[in-house]
């Protein structure tokens, strides 16, 4: 099957579960890689000022933000003025399945992140899921 008709209400509550998902993750993995950011740079002025051996490159991938690919999805099933909405492989597998060309980069990141906090962020479980569906 390369194609399918889905309604057009449940395609716009699962992006909008989509998206909310993403924003959970994407939000509590910023906030850890902003912590972790400040504490090597804590770190690195401690031993400079020591005159300590320090470095100046940090290693820490920052999270990529995809929120406006889904609300761009959502917008467009919104100007769709059909009932239903047919759906190719590709964008089923976006827009319902939630596996875009990002997304295991996007989850890998976020684990990394959410493995080396040490509190137990909610996303926790959520990233954990999504990355045995890929």
């Amino acid at each position: 099957m390369k194609s399918t008709t889905v309604n057009k209400e449940k395609l716009l509550n699962k992006l909008q579960k989509n998206l909310n998902e993403h924003k959970l993750i994407y939000k509590e993995t910023m906030e850890i890689w902003q912590t972790e950011v400040r504490l090597a740079l804590k770190d690195a002025l401690d031993k400079a000022r020591s005159g300590e051996e320090f470095i100046t490159d940090l290693d820490l991938d920052e999270p990529d933000c995809h929120i406006d690919e889904y609300k761009n999805a959502i917008e467009m099933v919104k100007w769709n003025e059909e009932d239903t909405i047919v759906l190719d492989q590709r964008e089923f597998n976006q827009f319902i399945l939630d596996k875009w060309d990002w997304q295991y980069g996007f989850l890998n990141t976020a684990n990394i992140y959410s493995s080396s906090s040490s509190s137990s962020s909610s996303s926790s479980a959520l990233i954990t899921q999504k990355m045995s569906q890929l």
